[in-house]
């Protein structure tokens, strides 16, 4: 319900800068003047789609296009996205039992 997915800043001894995900600008601020600046930030043109993954899967469909076009290894493999799905069944099964689930080689989570 939030206007932004991620709200990033990094404070320091001179001043903070802050951004969103997705936003369009960086607040700079400078401690000693007291003062800020806004930067626009130019979106890359390559996003078009900015959802709660901001454009990574766009940007990861494009990836695996070029694999294929190129002939070279895609990125990220089938067992790379069956690991991943196993996480999730896993994450979710320690979720409803409150105990720890153990991901071992051979295992359903494997």
């Amino acid at each position: 319900g939030s206007r932004h997915e991620q709200q990033l800043a990094v404070t320091g001894d001179i001043g903070k800068i802050e951004t969103a995900v997705p936003g369009d600008e960086l607040y700079v601020s400078n401690r000693k003047r007291g003062g800020h600046v806004v930067v626009p930030v130019r979106q890359d043109p390559r996003v078009r789609e900015q959802g709660f993954h901001h454009g990574a899967s766009y940007l990861e469909h494009l990836g695996f296009i070029d694999a294929i076009q190129s002939g070279k290894p895609a990125a990220v493999t089938t067992r790379d996205g069956l690991r991943s799905v196993a996480i999730g069944l896993a994450a979710q099964a320690s979720i409803d039992s409150g105990l720890p689930i153990l991901m071992r080689p051979g295992s359903r989570f494997d």
